[in-house]
């Protein structure tokens, strides 16, 4: 990284704790199929975290692969200073939404599989119903990735629409 000229500052080498990794198989749809080791991740804690000074940020992008009191107390940190949040909430699972309070971000990004889980519905109910969904829940921002289908968003009471661009996909792993 710092080769790279990457600040590594605030990197922290737990040597008793491997990296987490995650696998993705493509399966016969092309939908993606993701099995994750969080390693590392599952380990950062508030205390890890209080040195790193999210306050200075200009944008803090975070998302569900740290425990939620550690994600809580960044996204707290980061929102009381000022700086926007947008929070992936991937991967979601029961009880995540409640780590995070709308009041501290800006914008959520679920995708489809997510929004469905966040609104505790068996079916994604399409995006203009997701959106509504989500912002009748407080969050002020709220961005559904849609894979091929492109993005819906809302910010406020302005709703968006936005086209994937056509591609060949050869493999979608990272595409959201």
């Amino acid at each position: 990284f710092e080769n790279d000229g990457i600040d590594c500052t605030h990197l922290h080498v737990l040597r008793t704790v491997p990296t987490g990794t995650s696998s993705v198989w493509v399966d016969a749809t092309g939908e993606n199929r993701i099995v994750n080791a969080p390693g590392a991740n599952a380990v950062y804690t508030p205390k890890l975290a209080q040195d790193v000074p999210v306050e200075e940020a200009s944008l803090l992008l975070i998302q569900n692969e740290i425990p939620a009191e550690t994600l809580a107390e960044v996204t707290r940190r980061a929102a009381k200073a000022g700086v926007p949040v947008i929070w992936n909430p991937a991967p979601f699972g029961p009880g995540d939404e409640a780590a995070v309070s709308p009041s501290d971000v800006r914008f959520i990004t679920p995708n489809e599989v997510e929004a469905t889980a966040m609104l505790g519905v068996p079916a994604f109910p399409g995006p203009e119903a997701a959106l509504d969904a989500l912002r009748a829940r407080g969050w002020p921002g709220v961005i559904v990735t849609l894979g091929a289908g492109g993005v819906a968003a809302m910010d406020g009471t302005q709703r968006h629409r936005v086209a994937a661009p056509a591609v060949r996909a050869v493999d979608t792993t990272g595409a959201g």
